[in-house]
């Protein structure tokens, strides 16, 4: 029932140790006088180990206390390290060998086999369950660095204070994660920062104001249409604009300067801007009703 060639690897207790560099004295090892004999498994854990170790060795001990939760052919044991803070170790009894209850042991082996030759976690659920504690313990500083971006960003910015944590917690929830050292996932926000551009921009609404034309002409059929509903720009501009005095110039200025102006569209007010083709957008809100 047991792995022989894979039992024949394992340590005793009482040889033990937790690195080639380790003597028995300078670590803070209990002696465990009454387990000298017993294995130690190749599984463990430290203060540094990653997400997936970390998963594997609750799933690996977990295994072990449904078939048998006393504690009598299996044990984890914590020692302080001066390398690493801490570290746990589990423990197999080795007189399931002999004629004893041996399941605890042989399902140990068929775990540390399979770790083996599959580097991936023993028990997908519980896995993907840390890693999604692990990403919403790093949400508060995406939405950080996210408000950050939007104070220097043309389109958003505006909205900045509107756009609610909740829906950029929504927009994060759509970009593929990044994983750090540790296994831990997170969102590089420079790197994916056109895709979360695109996917907070869904909070807005958007109207066209005038065609995909020219500079000059855009800027006049934007005034035409909206001659009386433009907010930021003074009388005289406009009506020079409507009768072509300057065209050229005031266009320019107009561009230049789009996210200072507003425009009444049904009552309600929206920001300007431009978007990638240059033709001059509405921006607003999407609950602002």
């Amino acid at each position: 029932m047991t792995n022989s060639n894979l039992l024949e690897t394992l340590q005793r207790y009482q040889e033990y140790q937790p690195t080639s560099l380790d003597s028995s004295d300078n670590y803070l090892g209990d002696n465990l006088e009454e387990h000298q004999d017993w294995y130690v498994s190749n599984i463990g854990l430290n203060r540094d180990s990653n997400l997936l170790d970390q998963s594997n060795f609750t799933s690996f001990s977990q295994a072990l206390k449904d078939i048998e939760p006393e504690g009598d052919h299996w044990q984890i044991h914590r020692f302080g390290h001066w390398a690493v803070g801490w570290y746990e170790i589990l423990i197999l009894n080795p007189i399931d060998i002999y004629g004893g209850d041996a399941l605890v042991l042989s399902k140990a082996l068929e775990m540390m086999e399979s770790l083996k030759t599959y580097l991936g976690p023993l028990d997908e659920e519980h896995h993907s369950s840390l890693e999604h504690e692990a990403f919403m313990e790093w949400i508060d500083d995406g939405i950080f660095e996210i408000r950050f971006k939007l104070e220097d960003d043309t389109l958003l910015e505006p909205f900045e204070s509107q756009i609610t944590d909740s829906e950029i917690v929504d927009c994060l929830n759509e970009i593929e994660w990044t994983y750090d050292d540790h296994g831990s996932p997170y969102i590089d926000i420079e790197d994916n920062w056109t895709e979360i551009k695109d996917e907070l921009s869904k909070v807005l609404d958007y109207e066209t104001l005038s065609p995909s034309c020219n500079g000059s002409n855009r800027v006049y059929f934007f005034v035409q249409a909206f001659y009386k509903d433009i907010i930021g720009l003074d009388q005289k501009t406009l009506d020079d604009i409507l009768e072509r005095k300057d065209l050229y110039k005031n266009s320019e200025d107009i561009l230049e300067n789009i996210q200072d102006l507003k425009v009444v569209i049904s009552d309600k007010v929206w920001n300007c801007c431009l978007d990638d083709s240059g033709s001059i957008e509405a921006v607003r809100y999407h609950t602002f009703y």
